[in-house]
């Protein structure tokens, strides 16, 4: 096999190229995934206010947990609190009864609510609760917007599999 010579300007533009770390690698890849597996970290990116992009969410995923989310299972659930106090944002698991406010969805003290359900998909998907209506049946819907479609849409109270109240950046103050 005949060996292929650099020339002297391929040799000098390999002085001009930077490594890219993993991290930063990473967080260019924001959205790559199905809307399933990138779904936690849109809603947080839409409620971050800016502060943090989905590919950084990725890089942290992959420093921190050695794993990434645009594959078939997506985030782990038991990273999502950990996820948004990562940006700086108060992230707590929502039990029992709780109420909020049906005109724009927010907690009581402010703070947005991330609801996951169950999709079509077989795995949880997240989106940002933005109020309740009645229906005709005399039940409550809840409405939501999804960062990661673009789309609105509503669910039955209680079908949901999980509610997370997400605080401003800056309300995470450490354990």
């Amino acid at each position: 096999m005949k060996k292929k010579k650099l020339s002297l300007k391929a040799l000098k533009m390999d002085d001009s190229m930077e490594i890219v770390d993993l991290k930063e690698l990473l967080s260019c890849l924001g959205g790559q995934g199905s809307p399933s597996n990138d779904c936690v970290l849109n809603c947080y990116d839409y409620i971050d206010d800016g502060s943090l992009n989905a590919g950084s969410y990725y890089a942290y995923i992959a420093e921190y947990y050695c794993e990434y989310t645009n594959d078939s299972a997506g985030l782990k659930t038991e990273y999502i609190d950990d996820l948004g106090n990562y940006a700086g944002m108060a992230v707590n698991e929502l039990t029992g009864s709780f109420s909020f406010n049906g005109s724009n969805g927010r907690l009581p003290n402010g703070d947005q609510i991330m609801m996951t359900f169950n999709s079509t998909e077989g795995a949880d998907h997240a989106v940002v609760v933005t109020g309740a209506v009645q229906n005709s049946g005399g039940s409550w819907d809840i409405l939501y917007y999804d960062p990661t479609t673009g789309d609105t849409g509503k669910r039955a109270s209680g079908s949901y599999s999980g509610m997370y109240g997400v605080g401003p950046v800056g309300s995470y103050t450490g354990s």
